[in-house]
């Protein structure tokens, strides 16, 4: 089991506040392997704060359409030719600059956020393929939170659909 532990009056004097700072050690804890004691130290808050801070941005951010597609090469290894492309999102925030996705696709998981986030990859995706050559395909990575929490399947096909793209390219 994991442990978080917070003490009075040190952490918080209210029994509230001092759920909540054992509540940040405890994701400590958890978060650094489980199976594992932590003690609550100011640091862990700053870093909550930090992290809300970045969850707002980013759902900010995808209303204002902050996000980006890059598309890295897909090469047929027997023939040397191109055979496609891989999207992969990147977020240009406003004041920050570029997001690493090692920062906010974690936090986009944990949050749920990842499901319309990744909605978005694959219409745009699929709309940027229709730009292309017809014979390369595009390929969209998902997480397993969207196929824990979305219909894939219906997602998948309102992007070809809205697109007009061949499921094949896909």
């Amino acid at each position: 089991g994991s442990i978080g532990v917070s003490f009075a009056p040190a952490d918080s004097t209210a029994a509230a506040d001092l759920m909540r700072t054992c509540d940040m050690a405890l994701y400590e804890a958890k978060a650094a392997g489980r199976d594992r004691l932590c003690y609550f130290d100011a640091t862990m808050e700053a870093k909550a704060s930090q992290k809300l801070g970045l969850l707002s941005d980013m759902r900010k951010g995808l209303d204002d359409g902050d996000f980006r597609l890059y598309y890295q090469p897909q090469v047929d290894i027997q023939t040397a030719q191109l055979s496609g492309f891989e999207a992969l999102v990147r977020w240009q925030h406003p004041m920050r600059g570029m997001v690493s996705p090692l920062e906010f696709i974690t936090l986009a998981e944990d949050s749920g956020l990842i499901v319309p986030l990744g909605a978005w990859v694959l219409g745009q995706a699929c709309r940027d393929a229709m730009q292309g050559p017809s014979h390369l395909r595009c390929a969209v990575s998902v997480s397993a939170i969207q196929i824990e929490r979305a219909d894939m399947y219906a997602t998948a096909l309102i992007a070809l659909q809205r697109s007009g793209l061949s499921a094949h390219r896909l």
